[in-house]
């Protein structure tokens, strides 16, 4: 067989692929209508684990490499989120509906990608702070407008506040809460135990509707089909449908949630993994000094795959410890970690 007569082969093949993947698409319209039906979120964890364990399977049985399986299964399961929610909430109908002006405090790198998102779905977004420079920065990096603070929280009507919590220690939201009287506020801020009360207590004495959002994914991790942890204070029940509809039209995956239950999974979610990973990390760095070796030269599939996850924390190593600071589960999480790892130890016959 020549190479003509192979590569007529691989383009039957691809052409088979690209027929497959069509059919699979048209299905997952149908899951979309079904989950519509019955208001399900786009995301379903235990299915895309179960997923991933079967296309590992199949690689090992045909020969793949798992590593390229896992990116093939990665795209397929992004693009079907995304297909998932333009079927919920069409683009248009959004903008039709909203024409919402939205403002983003902040020059943070979540809040860029937050920014850039929103735009990207046809949104108007001003950037805004304390310092007009740095927000004409990051403005031109996203292609819209930067204006003066005031005018921007008094000219919009959805208000971002993308700040590091020192901002509402240092009294920094206290001195622009009078100016977003009326509007829909929202922090993003990953641990509420310092700020949800307070912010909830402003905006009842200064008249905006509070609700705290959480987006549950970083920076370096595309927004699309993402989820985001939607928590209504007493001041925005009114506005929740609205906050809801808004992040949905956004392309993210709004989950409302009450403040307790947030915080309590964040313990889990984020304070335990976190831990574990930056122990991970620590581990990995001062064992490969004392034995005197590289660990990426025999490496495994899990071991890059926790070396990958454990440098996308050390982008947002500040974030990484606030949460560790400031969830008011830490502790107890902590001295857990400490428990069953002795337990552990023991089980394995060691001793510490």
């Amino acid at each position: 067989m020549d190479i003509a007569e192979i590569r007529k082969k691989i383009d039957d093949i691809d052409r088979q692929i690209i027929e497959l993947l069509s059919r699979r698409l048209e299905l997952v319209k149908s899951i979309a209508e079904h989950k519509r039906s019955y208001g399900l979120s786009i995301n379903d964890e235990a299915r895309e684990i179960d997923l991933s364990i079967k296309w590992r399977k199949l690689a090992a049985t045909y020969g793949v490499p798992p590593d390229l399986v896992e990116q093939i299964l990665e795209e397929i399961l992004k693009h079907s989120k995304k297909l998932q929610l333009d079927v919920i909430k069409s683009i248009d109908g959004c903008r039709s509906v909203y024409g919402a002006r939205v403002a983003i405090v902040g020059y943070g790198k979540m809040g860029k990608a937050l920014g850039s998102q929103i735009i990207r779905r046809g949104f108007e977004v001003v950037i805004t702070g304390r310092d007009i420079d740095k927000a004409k920065t990051v403005a031109r990096e996203l292609g819209c407008s930067a204006i003066e603070l005031e005018k921007a929280l008094t000219t919009c009507n959805h208000i971002i506040l993308a700040l590091s919590l020192q901002a509402y220690l240092d009294g920094f939201v206290d001195i622009i809460a009078r100016h977003m009287s009326g509007k829909i506020v929202m922090d993003i801020l990953s641990s509420k135990n310092l700020v949800y009360e307070y912010v909830e207590k402003l905006s009842h004495v200064y008249g905006f509707a509070y609700v705290s959002t959480h987006p549950l994914f970083g920076p370096s991790t595309s927004a699309y089909g993402q989820k985001i942890a939607v928590i209504p204070s007493g001041s925005g029940k009114d506005v929740l449908e609205d906050v809801v509809d808004f992040w949905r039209c956004v392309g993210l995956d709004p989950v409302v949630v009450s403040y307790e239950e947030h915080e309590k999974a964040m313990a889990v979610v984020q304070v335990l993994t976190h831990m574990l990973i930056l122990l991970f990390q620590l581990g990995v760095e001062e064992l490969s000094k004392e034995l005197g070796i590289d660990p990426l030269k025999l490496s495994t599939p899990t071991f890059r795959e926790l070396t990958a996850i454990s440098i996308r924390l050390n982008e947002i190593k500040d974030v990484v410890y606030e949460i560790q600071k400031n969830n008011s589960f830490s502790p107890l999480v902590h001295e857990k970690i400490f428990v069953l790892f002795r337990k552990i130890v023991e089980r394995l016959g060691g001793r510490i």
